[in-house]
């Protein structure tokens, strides 16, 4: 007999944090937390069973664009990035200008590993550590493409240096 599958729901994640002692928020059936002062929103898709962190790097105000030029080399930027991590993906919607980074795991039949989910939230935050001061750098106009994409450069440098 196939074992019992059950309907993936945010209860599910809720009950990690609970039994973690993590603090959260629970708003509109997600997760709101942080760890290490990195803002995570956490919600289900039943239907793909995979649990999705949402990290919001910048939110642009009403009104605030960020213009042609400098949405491109924004773009060119986190594309450079996302071809280097391993997991998840940095977007920036274009309507909005606002900056994401969406990390998904499985949680096949419902069950969420909880080390995994750890691992995930790890991932997450080490990333935004990471890379997060380029992007708001060269959102704000303070570096150029070639300066962030330098210090790209520098951070897979350090990282492989670190792996030796």
């Amino acid at each position: 007999m196939g074992s019992a599958r059950f309907p993936l729901t945010i209860a599910i994640v809720e009950r990690i944090f609970q039994r973690n002692r993590w603090r959260y928020e629970l708003v509109r059936g997600r997760i709101l937390t942080q760890f290490n002062g990195v803002p995570m929103l956490i919600g289900v898709d039943a239907r793909r069973e995979i649990v999705v962190l949402v990290t919001p790097l910048y939110m642009a105000d009403d009104g605030d664009h960020l213009g042609r030029a400098r949405g491109q080399d924004i773009d060119t930027f986190l594309a450079a990035v996302n071809y280097v991590l391993p997991f998840g993906t940095y977007v920036r919607e274009v309507a909005t200008s606002n900056i994401l980074y969406t990390l998904s795991i499985s949680a096949e039949g419902g069950v969420v590993d909880e080390d995994e989910l750890k691992g995930a939230v790890a991932f997450v935050v080490s990333t935004i550590k990471t890379f997060g001061s380029a992007v708001d750098a060269l959102v704000k106009g303070l570096l150029t493409l070639d300066q962030a994409l330098a210090a790209l450069q520098h951070a897979i440098n350090e990282m492989r240096r670190r792996e030796v």
